[in-house]
């Protein structure tokens, strides 16, 4: 009986595996010709797993071509849950790329569409996501077009080329030349077009057009084999190109052909012609007169006339100091540091100064004007009229050789980065020089007047030019590596290595870029996108575009909606009319006009403080926050109770971002945002993975993704090394291998023993805990205190909160420095603290114009903009965005041990950042994001004679402990003798 059941089960093994052979033969065997799709075919069959079995099924459309139709036949048939996927027009010509669809609806919409290119497949299959899908109904559609012919074979040979998503080979297009001749030519013609068209390396992004004009135009322009920009300039006359749209993100962000761009200047030494823009137009909407904006506006556009006019008119205008200053900060751009000079020495070791140009070229031309006017005795300072002098090697030379340095080398004033000399200086100098019977109607007054301005604060003293700096002997730990612009090619922009060296050991790395016209030093990386002034009829207004680098070219660029118009700003609380840019205070708070719209902090100020207490500020200068208390005017609890925003960014609590950040309630969550994983459950597709990346946007709370859908990586040897340090301390040696192995990066570098996940959470000046000092150093951001969040923290009230009592505050780096405490921190930090007024309309049309909507500004992205404007490597700038929706940046020496001259320096990069904001300097102005910060209000450290904290409590206690010790010694002493 045994041994006939086991007869019996072995005869049905047999026969199973018999009919599966059969099914193999009934399915595989009449493929011919088609030796990658027979392949493919018959791995699927074997397949023993029945969900891989189906996977490879369903991917055969990549290999077999439609007109198979025997063969998708007989795999609905056969290969179990095909069906679930299938449609009865599956056996339809062309359908069978459906079963390439990844969402639902794709697969269903290609099923029942008529014409492959119809609105309802483009609508319901994103090119993104249904790529091989649109490929495949492509090729089908060339095969359908190409391969109609009486002649078998020429027929099967055409339909061999489009029979895969690959490039036909050489091969297969020699079959269809050899059996499509004489009255099937048209086949070979046809098939050798599609092909062309199917080699662009940007034929995907021609489905992306909106209209089939546009689609058209586009496969036969980048079918050409013209140059990039003429390509495009052929593109903009039939389709509507902006970075917006699908067609000009595609052509910006995944066209090869862009990638591979040959670059002259590289190969040949031959200077690329720049994009005929001239940046100095940014700066005529700092004019304060419309005569000099009309004259500025005609002279730096292109083919104006008026150069001269404008010089004689507006150039040397103290009134248009602000505007001059801005056109100066174009070509030469204010730097800090001075030294190796022979001439004009005492400018030299000058560290924490600005200067415009100290050059060997510079200091040369001042020795030569300085010997010419002894010569002569006469001086023509910018142009002017002569001024006959005495001898000056008798009278005040070295106050002459200053004034000859200071307008060659021209130093540059903090505030306002002014080059004039003090009204005062000139004075004094022609007062006591100039042949005044030689001067005729003019006198000294005269002269002074129209060569210094007024404001004597924003102005150039001479008096510390004439002896050495302070600093002769302090060189060690300031490093410019900067400055001169050490990169080979003037396209290059150079960045800091700050902490980390390159791999060639360098302190600097030089990145491709583009510079924004022809005499800027102003560089915009590769990739981003710059803002750039453009002339509209000879409007009265500012008008800009934007454009992105690409490979050392603008090619690709979109102009903004609107105009600024310079308008002023009537206020209705103080009753005064504001000019463009005008800043000023409203009781404790700092504002600014910009085109009609006033933009103020939104500190709350003291009870009882005059509420209509208004006043002008001087040119750059912040009203100080001694009347500012808690800011706590959303009437918000101080109890720490932490909400998310879908922005990326953790709020104290719920009334914080509702009430002070008008965040909607139903854009938030409970608890701080890194408590939250966004991949569970995963939101992408099932062929993509799921990875973290948190981020803060700016300025967008309706798409802030904290995650991005990748493929999954197989293979990781080809990637670039970084050790990077997992969220549970785990080591890896690229980016590849934590996506890989569905990880999130805590840190970068080797897992540090000390920064486990758990054992010491630290709680950052921006509210958020992070699970280390690690983690907090990798977001780029500054301690508060020690352990996980736990208070609201002090808004502007200097005086001791009982928020803040039980918190245990670092000591600071130097002991001595007396810090400032950011918005909602509790902790004095040592750094400059830059609170910035910023546009968030302006940054959310940006974000609209320039990003993929999956791509939106972030708080990372705005504070390495400006990382990239601090020359010393010792400083660093580190920054959050505020509950106020103000942009928090503080700037601060990153050394183990600062000096004091490293501390100064650091304190006047930060002044440059500020006068760069409020003087709407075109190298902040010129770039996308940072061109929203409208003004900015400083708050420095300082340094103490005496230690503060833990340092000077220590000190005393030891101090006091070897004194009584002392003490007892010298009584026993006294006893024993």
């Amino acid at each position: 009986m045994y041994a006939l059941f086991l007869t019996v089960f072995c005869t049905f093994v047999v026969l199973g595996s018999a009919r599966e052979h059969v099914y193999e033969a009934e399915c595989c065997k009449n493929i011919r010709g088609i030796r990658e799709c027979k392949d493919e075919c018959e791995k699927a069959w074997n397949e023993r797993d029945p969900a891989k079995k189906l996977q490879l099924a369903l991917s055969l459309p990549k290999v077999c071509p439609s007109h198979l139709v025997s063969l998708w036949k007989c795999l609905n048939s056969s290969i179990k849950g095909l069906h679930l996927y299938a449609h009865s027009n599956l056996l339809k010509e062309g359908k069978s790329c459906c079963l390439l669809g990844i969402h639902p609806s794709c697969r269903q919409a290609c099923f029942l569409v008529t014409n492959s290119d119809s609105e309802d497949l483009k609508k319901s299959c994103k090119p993104k996501d249904e790529e091989s899908l649109l490929r495949c109904v492509e090729r089908n559609d060339a095969s359908r077009t190409c391969c109609s012919s009486r002649k078998r074979k020429c027929e099967r040979a055409c339909q061999n080329v489009f029979a895969s998503n690959k490039v036909p080979s050489r091969k297969k297009l020699k079959l269809v030349k050899r059996h499509c001749k004489r009255k099937n030519l048209r086949v070979d013609k046809c098939v050798r077009r599609k092909v062309a068209l199917s080699k662009t390396p940007d034929h995907k992004c021609c489905r992306m057009a909106d209209d089939e004009q546009c689609q058209t135009v586009c496969r036969k322009a980048m079918a050409s084999e013209n140059p990039l920009e003429e390509k495009i300039k052929v593109l903009r006359k039939f389709c509507k190109i902006t970075f917006s749209g699908g067609l000009g993100i595609c052509l910006l962000t995944h066209s090869k052909s862009m990638q591979t761009v040959r670059d002259p200047e590289r190969e040949s030494g031959v200077i690329l012609e720049p994009l005929k823009v001239d940046v100095r137009l940014h700066c005529c909407l700092s004019a304060k007169t419309d005569k000099c904006f009309k004259l500025c506006l005609t002279t730096y556009s292109e083919g104006g006339k008026t150069d001269d006019l404008f010089k004689r008119r507006c150039e040397f205008d103290p009134i248009e100091s602000t505007m001059l200053t801005c056109i100066a900060d174009v070509s030469q751009p204010c730097h800090i540091g001075c030294s190796g000079l022979g001439f004009c020495t005492n400018f030299n070791h000058r560290h924490t100064e600005l200067f415009r140009s100290c050059t060997l070229e510079r200091d040369n031309a001042a020795k030569s004007d300085y010997e010419n006017w002894l010569r002569e005795k006469r001086v023509e300072i910018h142009s002017m009229d002569v001024v006959p002098v005495k001898d000056i090697s008798t009278c005040l030379p070295e106050w002459w050789k200053a004034v000859a340095c200071a307008l060659q080398i021209r130093p540059c004033h903090v505030k306002s980065h002014g080059s004039t000399i003090c009204r005062s200086d000139c004075l004094k100098i022609l007062g006591e020089c100039a042949e005044k019977e030689k001067l005729g109607v003019r006198t000294v007054e005269e002269i002074c007047a129209r060569l210094s301005p007024d404001d004597q604060s924003s102005c150039i003293s001479l008096e510390s030019y004439l002896k050495p700096s302070l600093y002769k002997n302090e060189t060690d730990g300031v490093t410019h590596p900067c400055y001169p612009n050490p990169c080979k090619f003037s396209k290059d922009l150079c960045e800091i290595n700050r902490g980390i060296p390159g791999k060639n050991g360098k302190n600097y790395r030089c990145t491709p870029g583009c510079p924004i016209d022809h005499q800027s030093k102003t560089v915009i990386k590769n990739g981003d996108f710059a803002r750039l002034p453009i002339v509209q009829n000879l409007k009265l207004e500012g008008c800009f575009k934007i454009c992105r680098c690409v490979q050392g070219k603008l090619p690709i660029c979109t102009t903004l909606p609107s105009c600024i118009k310079r308008n002023s700003c009537d206020h209705k609380l103080t009753n005064k009319t504001y000019k463009h840019q005008e800043k000023f205070s409203i009781n404790c708070n700092f504002c600014v006009c910009y085109d009609g719209e006033v933009l103020c902090s939104k500190s709350q100020c003291l009870p009882g403080a005059d509420n209509n207490a208004t006043g002008r500020l001087r040119r750059n200068h912040s009203p100080n926050d001694e009347n500012t208390v808690s800011d706590l005017s959303c009437r918000c609890l101080g109890k720490y109770e932490p909400v998310c925003g879908t922005n990326g960014k953790t709020y104290r609590r719920l009334c914080f971002a509702s009430n002070c950040a008008d965040v909607n309630t139903k854009q938030i969550v409970k608890g701080q945002c890194s408590s939250i994983y966004p991949c569970d459950p995963s939101p992408c597709s099932d062929d993509k993975l799921c990875v973290v990346d948190r981020k803060v946007c700016v300025g967008s709370m309706s798409s802030c993704p904290q995650f991005i859908c990748i493929k999954r990586p197989q293979n990781c040897t080809n990637s670039s090394t970084r050790l990077l340090c997992d969220t549970e301390n785990q080591q890896h040696s690229s980016k590849c291998e934590v996506q890989r192995d569905e990880k999130e990066i805590a840190y970068a570098g080797k897992c540090n023993p000390s920064c486990v996940p758990g054992m010491q959470e630290v709680c950052g000046v921006d509210g958020q805990t992070y699970s280390s000092k690690c983690a907090l150093k990798h977001a780029r951001m500054l301690l508060d205190y020690e352990g996980p969040c736990k208070t609201v923290g002090k808004y502007g009230n200097k005086d001791p909160t009982v928020r803040c009592a039980h918190i245990k505050c670092p000591i600071l780096n130097p002991p001595t420095c007396v810090g400032v405490t950011p918005p909602g921190a509790c902790c004095e930090v040592c750094a400059t603290q830059l609170t910035v007024i910023f546009d968030e309309k302006e940054i959310s049309k940006t974000n609209k114009i320039v990003m993929d909507t999956s791509q939106p500004i972030t708080q990372l992205q705005v504070v390495a903009r400006v990382r990239r404007h601090l020359s010393m490597s010792e400083c660093d700038v580190f920054g959050f965005y505020n509950t106020y929706n103000d942009f928090i940046l503080l700037v601060k020496t990153i050394t183990e041990k600062p000096t004091t001259l490293q501390f100064l320096i650091c304190n006047k990069e930060a002044q440059k950042i500020e006068t760069l904001i409020n003087t709407q300097s075109p190298i902040f102005t010129s770039d996308e994001i940072l061109s929203s910060f409208r003004a900015v209000q400083l708050n420095e450290p300082s340094l103490s004679k005496k230690l503060k904290s833990k340092a000077a409590s220590s000190y005393s206690s030891s101090t006091l402990l070897i004194c009584m010790l002392l003490t007892l010694a010298m009584s026993w002493t006294t006893q024993l003798l």
